[in-house]
């Protein structure tokens, strides 16, 4: 098994068993920065997520001039390469991580956490904006706005209901593998500043929650 799967494998696993214990969010964080393949394996999910909003190249870009004189706007996010599945195995994935950890401040969460939980929005985001919706099943649509909400409603006392994830050896082979060195992701120095400060509607006052 190779290296990035074996460690894309501990994190399914993780995440699978997170969904039927009654685990606290400050043992399920704990457990993710001091396991360093469950680390190494959420900087990979990281990286899934990062490709899924970054402009590709269009099929019908010839040539490189074509290519520079394209906007971002015309290239597609990675994620419209990507099959019904294994977009659902990536959101339900983030479900989990974001429903575990959205009442954590930013300091308990640590970067990478953090970092996760931005590319999700921004994930959910391009993927509402970005989609082409032409049939009646919504429930890649519906799973999509409980992530949202999800990452939008930080530090309240919310009951959200958990989506079903895939067996654990179906979510590794479904998530798209992006090659990468886990060193080399580098972390947005700003994105406390990013994420922090948001209203809390429960609460009507500014809250730090991880997910702010």
């Amino acid at each position: 098994m190779a290296e990035e799967e074996k460690h894309l494998m501990d994190l399914c696993r993780f995440l699978s068993d997170a969904t039927t214990t009654n685990i606290s969010p400050l043992d399920f964080i704990y457990r993710l920065r001091s396991d360093d393949s469950l680390r190494l394996g959420l900087k990979l999910f990281l990286s899934v997520l990062k490709h899924a909003v970054h402009p590709i190249k269009n099929d019908d870009v010839r040539d490189e001039e074509e290519s520079r004189s394209d906007s971002i706007n015309d290239k597609k996010p990675g994620f419209q390469s990507w099959t019904c599945d294994q977009v659902h195995a990536v959101t339900s994935l983030g479900h989990v991580i974001a429903s575990a950890s959205r009442s954590l401040a930013v300091e308990q969460a640590g970067p990478v956490i953090v970092a996760v939980m931005q590319e999700l929005l921004e994930f959910a985001v391009c993927y509402l904006e970005r989609s082409e919706f032409d049939n009646d099943d919504f429930s890649v649509q519906n799973h999509m706005g409980q992530l949202l909400e999800i990452v939008l409603i930080g530090g309240t006392d919310k009951v959200i209901e958990q989506v079903q994830l895939y067996p654990v050896n179906s979510l590794v082979q479904l998530l798209p593998i992006v090659s990468t060195d886990c060193d080399d992701i580098v972390l947005d120095d700003q994105i406390n500043c990013c994420l922090q400060g948001a209203v809390s509607l429960a609460q009507g006052k500014r809250n730090h929650w991880i997910v702010s």
